[in-house]
């Protein structure tokens, strides 16, 4: 007896990706049900801030639906964009209730903080451009740059006139009241943001409160006034308000853009910081570093880098020129040249939470960056974040710029093939096995991306009890239970292509010019 079969024909990955559509679904409804009141509010009884003006806080409410609005725009059901709608509007009544917004809108805050606050609302437009109350209110909130009657912008300069802007204006200092440096001291570990005003380290800083006050002061008056990279980030909100067709708005992030593209080093590094009166470190004496959320702040590369990203890529989708890009490549390639074999052990990284989990072997040297720059030199030794190279190279599709990634991939003690199963806030961090899977040496990497995404949904989805929903005094609370995952999805679901690596990629200075992916090993080694 013969007997036949047919194939279903339908790839695991294909599976897979459907299973983690369903499953998030039904579990971002049961994370509503759960933690949420009436009005799409969240039930928490704790506090916000606990100095006068306080501004911290915003963010960590909208980030647990950070990424709703993103999930329906890759595939989801219109049930998760109706329930970030609801949400997005519930949360918004319940900071305002709390003192943290007017007219809905932060009152004042830097951008680092302010771009985590706006992606939620930012992937909502994305999904329904339609919504005329979202359409108004985006409008409104991009005027509150575009329009210089509102204070944030200084159109003569060019410039946002503090690290701390929003629907109040600019706001100088930290928080109301005295100047006092702001760190707790969980952050000792950062060590000083100012290494040269007179305060040997921050353990004197603490531990000493005429010198906490000296810094606390020195840090007031000359990081929380003019202008700041991070403020770049602040092109996205503006961008949004240009898909919308706000007038003004395209031709501002235009402008915003060439002003800091002039904010640069002889060596090609992005500035951190500009003066009121248009000066590069005009409070700093003329040091290119050392500004709110600059080279010298937590999170020095981190969050320069990803701010200056950031508005490339806004720039781009305008279409003209572009003068940052080049500056991207070059800040890049300034970092990267610096990097150094470390042992994991030794290393004096202060964002070890985001690449520990990747080390097989923590006593095998790596290659590491630096992500800091101060009077001491380039500090803070870690590894490549390597979102932002592969950002770049994903906006331009040049081998150029696939080449920085290809040299740190080589001198990696880990395999960039491998996989490491890890979920933070950013939804992030496996760009090295999907670069790998582009280029056709890592099959499996859609299945176990997915199944993690769908294993870490159900492990979140049983967490959510309600006892788990009872007594929250921590803003941050949702945000581990938000069962919504799309570093995957984005990966898998739109435009892949394959990269052309040259063999100059695999030792610098090669040229052969034969593809990689032809010849594996370089014929020069």
């Amino acid at each position: 007896m013969i007997v036949g079969s047919v194939p279903s024909g339908r790839p695991q990955w294909a599976v897979l990706e459907r299973e983690l559509f369903a499953a998030a679904s039904r579990a971002a409804e049961l994370m509503s049900r759960t933690y949420s009141a009436e009005d799409g509010s969240m039930r928490f009884s704790g506090t916000v801030g606990g100095l006068p003006d306080d501004r911290d806080g915003v963010d960590d409410f909208y980030e647990s639906f950070s990424n709703w609005g993103q999930f329906y725009l890759l595939g989801g059901g219109r049930a998760i964009l109706d329930a970030a709608r609801w949400h997005w509007h519930g949360l918004t009544k319940q900071l305002g209730s709390l003192g943290m917004l007017t007219d809905e809108y932060e009152r004042a805050y830097d951008w680092f903080h302010q771009g985590e606050s706006f992606e939620m609302f930012g992937f909502l437009c994305a999904a329904d451009p339609d919504d005329d109350g979202l359409a108004t209110r985006a409008r409104r909130f991009a005027r509150l740059y575009t329009d210089p009657s509102r204070g944030n912008f200084d159109p003569e300069q060019g410039i946002i006139r503090a690290p701390h802007t929003g629907s109040e204006g600019p706001k100088y200092g930290f928080t109301g009241g005295e100047p006092y440096f702001p760190w707790s001291e969980d952050f000792i570990l950062y060590g000083l943001p100012l290494d040269w005003v007179g305060v040997p380290d921050v353990e004197t800083a603490f531990a000493d409160p005429a010198a906490g006050r000296l810094l606390g002061r020195e840090m007031w008056e000359r990081m929380s006034r003019g202008d700041t990279a991070i403020n770049l980030a602040a092109t996205s909100l503006v961008m949004n308000a240009a898909l919308l067709d706000e007038p003004g708005a395209a031709e501002w992030v235009r402008a915003y853009t060439d002003r800091w593209a002039r904010a640069v080093t002889d060596e090609g590094i992005l500035a951190d910081s500009i003066g009121l009166d248009g000066q590069v470190g005009e409070y700093l004496e003329g040091r290119w570093y050392g500004g709110h959320y600059g080279w010298s702040w937590p999170h020095g590369l981190h969050s320069v880098g990803t701010a200056l990203l950031v508005a490339v890529q806004n720039q781009a989708v305008l279409g003209g020129p572009n003068p940052l890009l080049d500056i991207a490549r070059s800040t890049l390639d300034q970092v990267i040249a610096r990097r150094k074999m470390v042992l994991p052990s030794e290393s004096d990284g202060s964002m070890a939470h985001r690449w520990t989990m990747k080390w097989t072997d923590p006593e095998q040297p790596s290659v590491m960056v630096p992500y800091r720059r101060g009077d001491v030199g380039w500090h803070d030794y870690m590894p490549m974040q390597t979102a932002l190279p592969t950002a770049l190279w994903h906006l331009t599709g040049d081998p150029a710029d696939l080449e920085r990634l290809r040299v740190l991939e080589l001198e990696s003690s880990y395999s960039w093939a491998q996989w490491f199963g890890f979920k933070d806030k950013e939804d992030a961090g496996h760009e090295e096995p999907w670069l790998v899977f582009l280029r056709g040496e890592n099959p499996s990497y859609p299945e176990a991306a997915l199944q993690f995404a769908l294993d870490e949904c159900r492990r979140r989805e049983a967490l959510m009890t309600p006892e788990d929903a009872e007594g929250i005094t921590d803003f941050n609370h949702w945000q581990h239970r938000n069962p919504i995952s799309t570093e995957a999805l984005v990966q898998l679901t739109l435009a892949r292509r394959r990269p052309s690596i040259t063999v100059a990629s695999c030792r610098p200075g090669c040229g052969t010019g034969i593809p990689y992916v032809d010849a594996p090993v370089c014929p020069r080694a």
